[in-house]
């Protein structure tokens, strides 16, 4: 039971970390649209905003983009193998009654 307990909770931290990083997908991606659109680019540095190459800050955006993608990627397979754990658990539970 404690095991069960203890997949559910990480299941719940797993949803929480995939919103997470799906939200600063789509801000990654946002940026990158915006920022080919203009002809000067600029980015925080700190609390400093700075005028920024163009091609590097969109080298930077999309490394930044493909980064959350494969972090979202692993989180999904633990995800759906933390499923079939509790699938197995619960299983295992209801035949032990």
């Amino acid at each position: 039971m404690k095991e069960l307990q203890f997949v559910q909770q990480n299941l719940h931290i797993i949803a929480n970390q995939l919103q997470q990083l799906e939200s600063e997908q789509l801000e990654a991606l946002t940026a990158i649209e915006e920022v080919q659109k203009t002809q000067k680019a600029y980015k925080f540095v700190g609390n400093i905003l700075l005028s920024s190459d163009k091609d590097v800050l969109l080298n930077e955006l999309t490394q930044k983009k493909e980064h959350i993608f494969s972090q979202i990627e692993s989180l999904k397979k633990q995800e759906t193998s933390l499923h079939q754990k509790k699938e197995e658990l619960l299983k295992h539970t209801q035949e032990g009654e």
